[in-house]
């Protein structure tokens, strides 16, 4: 089925979008039920990818002591792993995207995107140090920053656009539905505060659901299906080869 048609990015861009908060909650708490297990497992890849990075760095830097790394060496700490989690996180938006689409998911489908780290870990760079440097100078730009381009990253790995292009597509589409953003961000940290008090346990729901919600609303802005992203052509192409006796 094909969802990106550039009428439908347009109309929605206008306003057109029935942004149904209650609704959205409802659909991803549903697929998450039913696809729970595959996206938890990616997350779980994710997790361990990250901490063998990260014990690695350790190595590199000659770090004794976490608790006390110098100022200079953990920037480029910071760097480093913003970088090498970009396509990570892309990978796992992706899933929650082609969950929502009724598409097949297997938790190493996160790891699908890290032939192109450079690109979307140089971005995904940029887009960190600006939501940084809007915290620290006051929240609210800080949060703004943070929720607008939130489709920036994905936006350059599904539709193949060009930096720039993905930035302003993602800002132009969330100021188009701002309030219901910042509701949704409310409820979604809400989430996160009721995570810790369970001891973590409830993030065994909570991580898949976000990804299957932000998957939801990606497919419903921006739409979804007529370029093929690497899942798609892994799938297609795994039975081409043939074996000769």
């Amino acid at each position: 089925m094909q969802h990106n048609e550039p009428s439908l990015i347009q109309k929605n861009l206008r306003g057109g979008y029935a942004f149904d908060i209650k609704a959205l909650l409802q659909f991803a708490h549903q697929t998450t039920i039913r696809n729970w297990l595959p996206i938890l497992g990616g997350a779980t890849i994710a997790l361990a990818l990250l901490v063998v990075f990260a014990m690695i760095l350790l190595s590199v830097f000659e770090i004794t002591d976490p608790f006390n790394v110098p100022d200079h060496t953990m920037m480029q700490i910071e760097v480093l792993a913003t970088v090498f989690a970009a396509p990570i996180s892309v990978g796992l938006l992706l899933m929650g995207l082609r969950t929502s689409a009724n598409k097949t998911v297997k938790p190493v489908d996160v790891m699908a995107y890290y032939p192109r780290i450079f690109s979307l870990g140089l971005i995904g760079l940029l887009i960190s140090l600006l939501t940084s440097i809007g915290l620290m100078l006051l929240i609210i730009p800080g949060l703004y920053l943070y929720l607008a381009t939130g489709f920036v990253l994905p936006l350059m790995a599904e539709k193949h656009m060009r930096p720039i292009a993905a930035i302003q597509l993602s800002m132009q589409m969330v100021n188009s539905y701002l309030n219901q953003f910042f509701i949704l961000f409310g409820v979604m940290f809400l989430s996160l505060l009721v995570s810790v008090l369970s001891f973590g346990i409830l993030l065994l729901y909570f991580v898949p659901f976000f990804y299957v919600l932000k998957g939801k609303i990606y497919m419903d802005l921006f739409g979804y299906g007529d370029i093929s992203d690497p899942i798609d052509e892994i799938e297609e192409h795994k039975d081409d080869s043939t074996f000769v006796a």
